[in-house]
């Protein structure tokens, strides 16, 4: 049984011709799918066998992908300025120097992507030329090493541009609201908190209605503004001279001009500096009139 079993294997096809050898290795279907697939036996091993249109796409297509990478980094170029100019020009207001820590942060890793796509940029019209450069197939995987570099690196970045934000983030609202409670105390809280109300027309760090919720201001500036204020609501009661009192002078408003009173002008004047004198035609007036007074007196009397 063994015998037969070794002549069984010893023995050869016979084969009608020589090409037959060649379809026993390799079928034809096999043959038909490689050619579709672009790959062609060379050697004994597998090539693929692009054309030049083929290469052009390729090219075409990278080209499209770096410029919108370009385009990018342009535009987060064009967002750190903007955080320089205006988050940064509001935090270095109420602490010196935090507000270009954030925009230097943000513009690191677009400068060195900037870098990696010029040389991606040199190296990929140079790989696709017709001249064989096996020496660029190096450069190339360098430079998929420095482009993992660049993104560890900007990951690493953007969890220290959160952490220093969250930091700065409280330290901006406590240093408002100290600057707040300090606000009749301290001359430089006053100046820093005014310049913001001013540039930026907000109240608070958190909340718009946070500036009126901490108790900031003087209590005598207080009572001046809501005695103002009574002032301003009851204008005639307030504008009585000592010299009219002296004089028993019961009349609310003084006539100013051609018998316009003050209640109607709608001018606030200051009583310190505005004469309150009452003119001749009006005390001439008030003359006659306790004269006809008097002779009514005079005539109930006598009936």
């Amino acid at each position: 049984m063994k015998k037969y079993i070794r002549e069984k294997i010893k023995r050869k096809p016979k084969l009608k011709n020589e090409n037959e050898h060649l379809a026993v290795e390799l079928d034809p279907p096999d043959i038909n799918l490689l050619d579709k697939r672009l790959v062609s036996i060379k050697f004994g091993k597998p090539v693929l066998d692009i054309k030049f249109k083929t290469v052009k796409m390729l090219t075409f297509i990278a080209v499209i992908l770096l410029s919108c990478n370009y385009l990018f980094i342009f535009y987060l170029f064009c967002a750190s300025i903007k955080i320089i100019n205006h988050l940064g020009y509001f935090i270095n207001m109420v602490s010196t120097g935090e507000g270009t820590k954030l925009p230097v942060f943000q513009s690191i890793p677009p400068l060195f992507v900037f870098f990696v796509n010029l040389t991606f940029t040199f190296f990929l019209f140079k790989l696709f030329d017709r001249k064989p450069q096996p020496q660029l197939n190096w450069f190339l995987f360098l430079n998929i090493l420095i482009d993992a570099f660049v993104v560890f690196g900007t990951f690493i970045i953007l969890f220290v541009i959160m952490s220093h934000i969250h930091g700065s983030q409280t330290g901006l609202h406590d240093g408002i609201v100290e600057a707040m409670n300090n606000y009749s105390n301290n001359s430089v809280y006053k100046k820093q908190i005014d310049r913001l109300q001013i540039e930026f027309q907000c109240c608070g760090s958190k909340k718009y209605d946070e500036w009126y919720s901490i108790v900031w201001y003087d209590t005598r500036l207080v009572k001046k503004s809501q005695l103002r204020k009574r002032e301003q609501s009851n204008p005639t009661t307030d504008l009585v001279c000592e010299k009219c009192e002296s004089d028993s002078v019961n009349e609310k408003a003084v006539e100013v001009g051609n018998g316009d009173s003050l209640h109607s002008t709608g001018k606030l004047l200051n009583k310190n500096k505005i004469n309150v004198a009452p003119q001749k035609s009006s005390t001439a007036n008030k003359v006659t009139n306790l004269g006809s007074n008097q002779l009514d007196l005079t005539k109930v009397v006598v009936l």
